[in-house]
């Protein structure tokens, strides 16, 4: 994450394995937003026309992948998503924004499409620079992460998801060695924010969410 993202030992974990993303939220804390049910996430549109509406819905929960994304395998995910179109499509689109960043971050490769596809905005830019300063350290970040999103909000072109990360499989390494103090921990909140753009769902910003793991 960013400059409000307490990162770890010099370029890795210390809150966890977002650290190493980008995090380009400012300690967010969505312990006031309520959480919607998976039948009421809202996909709003400002227009009154059927037409309308119909084709924001669909553009809405467009962009996810098919195919299972290299990182799929280190990506646990917990609970049940929304049974709405457009909750869904924001639930995959975080669950494959996780798994994208995990095979990031197990090459420090800032230029890595997946992931770059998936996030937007300073989130992308503070990403780029986060997996550089990580590749010239010669670090790397490997292991598995539970995550269990939560949709907050789906509505219009913005989105909020929060969730409970366990990162205590994840560890840091350079040249083959465990980092000092690296290993990422349990019960990590998090309030993510996506923005619609061109049929896709991407990661704009990430804050801390104190009260997600509550």
């Amino acid at each position: 994450m960013t400059r409000r993202h307490v990162g770890a030992v010099g370029l890795v974990l210390v809150t966890g394995l977002a650290a190493l993303t980008g995090c380009s939220g400012g300690g967010d804390d969505a312990s006031g937003l309520p959480t919607l049910g998976a039948s009421t996430t809202t996909a709003a549109s400002p227009s009154s026309s059927p037409s309308a509406a119909t084709s924001a819905t669909a553009t809405a929960t467009a962009g996810a992948t098919s195919a299972p994304l290299e990182g799929a395998q280190d990506v646990a995910v917990r609970g049940t998503p929304p049974t709405d179109a457009v909750g869904a499509a924001v639930h995959r689109a975080y669950v494959e924004f996780w798994q994208a960043d995990v095979a990031a971050l197990a090459r420090s490769d800032p230029g890595w499409r997946p992931l770059l596809q998936r996030v937007t905005g300073s989130q992308r830019r503070d990403t780029v620079a986060l997996l550089t300063k990580n590749r010239r350290a010669g670090q790397v970040v490997t292991g598995r992460i539970t995550i269990q999103p939560t949709v907050l909000l789906a509505r219009g072109s913005v989105a909020r998801v929060s969730d409970c990360l366990d990162l205590s499989k994840t560890v840091a390494t350079h040249d083959g060695e465990a980092v000092p103090g690296s290993r990422g921990r349990g019960g990590v909140g998090y309030v993510t924010t996506l923005q619609l753009v061109s049929g896709r769902w991407l990661v704009s910003d990430i804050g801390r969410n104190t009260a997600a793991c509550a």
